[in-house]
């Protein structure tokens, strides 16, 4: 935070939108860093105003201490006692919310779609990079791009990465959104061959098959949808919901093996 934009940093175009600030129990109670984060984001957003109360006495987001990551039916206790958090939020008729720690950004979205408050949720990095102008450092000459020119290299990008897929016959897949009646996010990027290797082939690990609340040991239900066995909510026959399954299997299985996504972002990964 100390390396804040100042004279002779790269030029920023400010933005127009009413902007927030949530203040993290890390960063504001623990750090102190409040009035820092006051400094940059009043470098880049013409329109800044703030929650009441505000830094250290600012509400929490509810999310923190691993709270976000305990699924239903949890989150929906989480939803009633964010309510005054909601109301907070929407007495600022901001559009934008800064929310710079990644478990308040989690936390704080699922609010604002249960409370409907219709804002954006950015973390501050986000905010920095859209808003600051874009050099291209050629031998000691500074030429800026424009915006159709990155346009051009993000599709050029993006197609390099199709063919490579589509080369090393490893498209992206993902997991099944649909099943979900009004998805959040979009479906977790999966590869289904590199999990295929990672596992040695062995596909029960993954379409595991249960009897009398017991795991079947070399039975495998490859053939069927997750969302076949698991409901989206608890059921007598099975209380493990939809969404739970996929977070309890992938999350844990990547923390076990000590590699591969535990993020929102890292899984849900935008089109």
């Amino acid at each position: 935070m100390n390396c804040s934009p100042r004279d002779g940093s790269p030029s920023r175009k400010n933005t127009k939108k009413k902007v927030t600030l949530h203040d993290p129990c890390n960063v504001s109670r623990g750090r102190g860093l409040h009035d820092k984060a006051r400094e940059v984001v009043n470098m880049v957003c013409e329109n800044f105003v703030e929650m009441t109360p505000n830094r250290e006495h600012n509400y929490c987001c509810g999310a923190g201490g691993g709270v976000i990551n305990c699924g239903p039916p949890y989150k929906g206790e989480r939803m009633v006692n964010n309510r005054v958090k909601a109301e907070q939020l929407a007495a600022t008729g901001a559009e934008v919310l800064i929310a710079p720690c990644h478990n308040c950004h989690s936390g704080l979205e699922d609010i604002i779609h249960h409370y409907d408050l219709g804002m954006e949720i950015k973390f501050l990095g986000d905010l920095i990079y859209e808003t600051m102008e874009k050099r291209f450092m050629n031998r000691g000459h500074d030429m800026r791009f424009k915006k159709d020119v990155l346009i051009v290299l993000v599709a050029i990008a993006a197609s390099l990465m199709a063919g490579f897929f589509s080369y090393a016959g490893q498209d992206p897949e993902r997991l099944d959104p649909w099943a979900f009646e009004s998805p959040r996010r979009p479906g977790a990027v999966f590869s289904h061959d590199d999990h295929m290797m990672l596992l040695d082939d062995d596909c029960s690990l993954c379409h595991h098959v249960y009897e009398n609340g017991e795991r079947v040991s070399g039975e495998s239900s490859e053939d069927s949808y997750c969302s076949d066995c698991h409901s989206l909510k608890p059921v007598p026959d099975n209380p493990m919901p939809l969404e739970a399954a996929y977070h309890n299997l992938c999350r844990d299985c990547h923390f076990d093996r000590g590699t591969g996504p535990v993020l929102c972002g890292e899984c849900h990964i935008k089109e």
